[in-house]
């Protein structure tokens, strides 16, 4: 991190976790060390606050404002060892001050002290209401939890993580290892207690799915169905297995069957609806397939198939207005799908709206171009 966007942040957390008032009676040289450090915050000259905070406490050690400020400088500028005498000194002196704790914690967190800092961050987590500061306390939390092997709890944390900051890159990646993790336990755990269930011929076949073995997943799905023909939700995924193997007459036959099937077991099944509305459209059967997205749409608005199959419907008609509806809804749904934006972009030119078009071919070869960069395969890929 540069020194411009550390000082920023130094400032920001200062006026965010001062301790104004929060002293002891002051010895005079104490009180006007920290009037000059408020006036050095708010000049953004962190370093020389510093010194004059540092002043402060060997004029006054039992100056709460002086320790707990001094303490939070020293944490933003990354030097938690010289920050963690004073954030421990400020909360000996005012327990009660929990944005002082939360700091120790990570501290401590950070100097190999985790049970001490899993105290602290525990305590302070549910007094403290401000956002950045709690997404702090609990990614901290998150990883002692991971570290320790203790991925339920963990597991716990981080969701509340991904509610409350989505989009950061630690937040995610802390996130795929939990649930990866979890994900690699259940599965051994169940080869263990089950060997021979359906379940272990469910779990393979999601993992045929995944590396694309279209055949061998519809193998393990009729495995599944032939040992309890009541596991719900696997007519779908054998109807979808079916599609992605080959849409030979053949197979649309079977996966419709099996769409039917899980039709009949969940009569809200959107996604059953629109695949079914797909297997239509590709017969040739538009008026069919256009009856079968409706429905689907009208169980679930944002079924993206049935947006997506409904709109080239449309579009094929003509109603180019309506189609960009849709296609509009669906890009709402799926915003980094580049192949609606480029659908959008088509349609856009049909209505005479250039800059519309432009844009929406813009975002398709950003969100391409990104996703090429950050294709897992590509990064997989050694030199050659």
């Amino acid at each position: 991190m540069n020194h411009g966007i550390r000082r920023t942040l130094a400032i920001a957390a200062v006026q965010m976790l001062v301790l104004a008032g929060r002293s002891l009676p002051q010895a005079g040289s104490a009180a006007s060390h920290i009037e000059q450090a408020h006036r050095l915050i708010a000049q953004g000259d962190t370093t020389a606050a510093i010194a004059e905070y540092d002043a402060a406490v060997s004029a006054d050690p039992s100056s709460v404002e002086a320790q707990g400020n001094l303490g939070v400088l020293e944490f933003f500028a990354n030097r938690c060892g010289e920050a963690l005498p004073h954030l421990k000194s400020a909360l000996a002196l005012d327990p009660s001050e929990a944005r002082v704790q939360a700091l120790v914690g990570i501290c401590q967190k950070r100097d190999g002290q985790t049970e001490d800092a899993e105290r602290n961050l525990t305590a302070a987590l549910p007094l403290l209401p401000n956002p950045k500061l709690h997404t702090l306390i609990l990614s901290n939390l998150a990883q002692i939890e991971y570290a320790r092997g203790d991925l339920q709890q963990a597991s716990s944390s981080i969701a509340e993580l991904m509610k409350s900051d989505p989009e950061d890159p630690d937040v995610l990646y802390l996130a795929f290892r939990i649930y990866n993790d979890l994900a690699d336990s259940a599965r051994n755990k169940l080869t263990i207690v089950a060997p021979d269930s359906g379940r272990i011929h469910l779990l393979m076949a999601e993992e045929f799915v995944k590396a694309g073995d279209a055949p061998n997943a519809i193998h393990q799905y009729e495995l599944a169905l032939k040992q309890d023909p009541s596991f719900l939700g696997v007519h779908f995924e054998l109807g979808e297995a079916l599609l992605k193997e080959s849409l030979a007459e053949d197979s649309l036959a079977r996966a419709n069957a099996e769409l039917q099937l899980a039709l009949k077991e969940d009569p809200r099944n959107a996604a059953a609806e629109a695949k079914l509305g797909f297997i239509e459209g590709h017969r040739g059967h538009s008026d069919l397939a256009e009856e079968r997205y409706r429905s689907a749409l009208a169980l679930n608005p944002d079924q993206l198939e049935a947006l997506l199959g409904l709109g080239a419907i449309l579009r094929d008609r003509g109603e180019y207005e309506k189609a960009a509806e849709l296609y509009a809804r669906a890009s709402r749904t799926d915003p980094l799908d580049e192949s609606i934006h480029f659908r959008l972009a088509q349609i856009d030119r049909q209505l005479g709206r250039a800059v519309d078009a432009e844009r929406e071919m813009k975002l398709f070869k950003e969100i391409r171009d990104l996703k090429s960069k950050s294709s897992l395969a590509d990064a997989r890929r050694a030199p050659q």
